[in-house]
């Protein structure tokens, strides 16, 4: 069992069965079978909000120092997605501190 956020090849690294959370693209040769929805979160602990102020819009996180998701594939920060009135938006979270892993 490999537990990773890298997307790797299942054909070349001889993996036989994946649980992946991201979409499969339309040209895949992978068999593919929807299992669930992910949901994400935006978080704080009480301290940090006590400290910097409760973010109430998408420009209130520019002066937050935000935890970022660094893609192992790519190296770049993953964009963050919110709803807004029916509308997806990306943001860029910055921060000091970027990581590599969910877990």
């Amino acid at each position: 069992m490999v537990v990773t956020d890298r997307q790797v090849n299942l054909v070349e690294e001889g993996i036989d069965c994946a649980v992946r959370a991201a979409k499969i693209p339309d040209d895949s040769t992978l068999i593919a079978r929807h299992i669930a929805n992910v949901h994400w979160l935006t978080g704080a602990s009480p301290d940090y909000l006590k400290r910097h102020g409760t973010p109430t819009t998408l420009a209130d996180l520019e002066r937050h120092d935000c935890i970022r998701f660094i893609s192992p594939s790519s190296g770049r920060t993953v964009d963050w997605h919110f709803e807004q009135e029916g509308e997806c938006i990306s943001y860029v979270p910055r921060g000091r501190v970027g990581v590599t892993s969910l877990e």
